[in-house]
């Protein structure tokens, strides 16, 4: 008989990443009363990080057109992120960001920047997971470009949960499942169980009504800087709330004459326009820059656009993360503490220690 608890966790982001390490860790520093775990880790995407994210170009430019940076509050979090500077995946970043947060708001939560880009930070939550999992003799089912479309639960044996892919595959059985994404994905998967056989569920579709807000982004490049010494602004009264500068990597063929920009709209602005098409969103936000600055543009020789569709939760759910413990399914994720990168890695963190604490509990 199969003595492991497998657990599934959807969703690749800072969240699920922390979940993963979570589990990881406590496995390798509690005893499980002779249980051991399993962990698949399944995301839609190739990458890891989810909103930490970095796109490249050929020319040795990126931009990172997700989370510009993330604070550290806890020290638990402090130290991973210190423990990724000294291994060079992340820097501290100090500079000084115009009609923003004041510089006394780095004195207790200082700010960390990915290198070569954001993607670091989740590559480096990933190692460190896989690092604390090959500790106690455990692999990462790393799952790439799978979106879970269903879950189902098993008629009959002990593991509980069967998930369906996008393109029909089934994986599984689990026992415990924890769903790491943006509140209202996690509704539409929870949303096709039967609630009425199973009460437990109703809190957790209830948590995922929590409402998240969109944000388009959109990356420029120049060959003339702008008429500005400013590496990031928040400009006042415009629907821009981030102009930055974007990264580069000096290679050889890195073109000396590159400038690139990430810039921000704010939610209602995004929400209204949700519906255009990301080749239109560019010069639209690109005016917007302009009447920011109150001058003209130079000439582009980059542009192009990303929406997020569930950016953040303006108002958070209030848990660290929602679980029914008598089906193992747990739901994880910035929106269930705030807005930041920081409430998803302490979700994730909560999310693992649910399960773990539901397994010391039946053994």
């Amino acid at each position: 008989m199969d003595k492991a608890h497998h657990i599934a966790i959807i969703g690749a982001g800072l969240a699920g990443l922390s979940a993963a390490y979570q589990l990881a860790s406590q496995c390798r520093a509690k005893a499980l009363n002779g249980q051991e775990i399993t962990i698949s880790l399944i995301d839609k995407s190739r990458g890891l990080g989810g909103r930490l994210a970095n796109r490249r170009l050929p020319n040795g430019a990126g931009f990172n057109h997700g989370a510009q940076y993330v604070r550290a509050g806890t020290s638990r979090f402090q130290e991973l992120m210190e423990r990724a500077c000294r291994h060079e995946h992340a820097i501290r970043w100090a500079d000084p960001i115009t009609d923003g947060p004041p510089p006394e708001a780095d004195a207790d939560r200082p700010r960390y920047v990915g290198t070569p880009g954001m993607s670091a930070l989740g590559r480096f939550m990933f190692s460190e997971a896989d690092r604390q999992a090959k500790a106690c003799g455990i692999e990462i089912a790393r799952y790439r470009q799978t979106e879970i479309t269903e879950l189902a639960r098993t008629t009959h044996g002990e593991h509980g949960w069967l998930l369906m892919d996008h393109l029909g595959t089934q994986l599984g059985p689990f026992d415990s499942v924890i769903i790491a994404i943006p509140a209202p994905q996690a509704g539409h998967l929870i949303t096709a169980l039967d609630a009425g056989e199973t009460p437990s569920l109703a809190p957790l579709i209830k948590a995922t009504e929590t409402g998240m807000v969109p944000c388009w982004s959109t990356m420029v490049g120049f060959d003339t800087a702008l008429a500005s010494t400013q590496d990031a602004w928040q400009p006042p009264d415009s629907p821009l709330v981030w102009v930055g500068r974007g990264v580069r990597a000096e290679t050889a063929d890195s073109p000396a004459d590159w400038h690139g920009y990430i810039l921000h709209a704010a939610p209602d602005w995004t929400r209204t326009h949700l519906a255009k098409s990301a080749n239109k969103i560019g010069p639209m936000m690109l005016d917007l820059l302009a009447s920011a600055m109150g001058k003209p543009l130079p000439e582009h020789i980059h542009l192009s656009s990303h929406l997020w569709r569930y950016a953040f939760a303006p108002t958070a759910s209030g848990q660290p993360c929602h679980m029914a413990s008598d089906i193992g399914l747990v739901l994880a994720g910035d929106w269930c503490l705030g807005n930041r990168a920081e409430s998803a890695f302490e979700s994730g963190i909560a999310a693992g220690n649910a399960v773990i604490d539901t397994m010391l509990q039946v053994s």
